[in-house]
């Protein structure tokens, strides 16, 4: 029988559970995408401090969801500054978000999302934004559950 599910701020000392499950988005990315997710030698010691800096800061957020004491999916997001010629000078954003594949489809990728935006109404932010590649089917019917539309597109070229 599965336990209640608590979502929480993560701490530095589960850094390498919640590094496992970044590891398993990449893999996920490199197997749908057509983007670049080839990664450097050091990638995981390198997203362990920007994992590090989301847990100390006041303008980032770590998100775990735990059940049963075990990591089973994390949120990384972030206020940051716009260009300066808009009113709305920042924005709320999600850098990363998973959870464990055999704990999808359950809402905790729900209760994520709703504590980082309980977190980003506390900063008082007016909306969010993300980016999705276009090939993650799954992740794009999520954010769309959740309010999230598209507004702008980028484009890559390989050079």
């Amino acid at each position: 029988m599965a336990g209640k599910i608590i979502v929480r701020k993560g701490r530095l000392n589960e850094a390498e559970t919640v590094l496992k499950l970044w590891l398993d988005l990449m893999e996920y990315h490199r197997q749908i995408a057509f983007a670049d997710y080839e990664m450097t030698s050091d990638a995981p010691e390198l997203w362990l401090k920007y994992y590090c800096t989301h847990v100390r800061s006041r303008t980032k957020i770590a998100l775990v969801a735990e059940e049963d004491k075990k990591i089973i999916g994390y949120l990384l997001g972030s206020i940051q500054d716009r260009p300066p010629v808009f009113k709305i000078k920042k924005e709320a954003m999600i850098t990363d978000m998973i959870v464990a594949s055999g704990k999808r489809r359950k809402g905790i990728g729900t209760k994520l999302v709703n504590e980082f935006f309980k977190w980003t109404k506390g900063k008082k932010m007016k909306y969010a934004v993300l980016n999705v590649v276009p090939e993650n089917l799954m992740g794009k019917k999520f954010w769309t559950h959740h309010g999230f539309t598209t507004i702008i597109q980028f484009r890559s070229k390989t050079l």
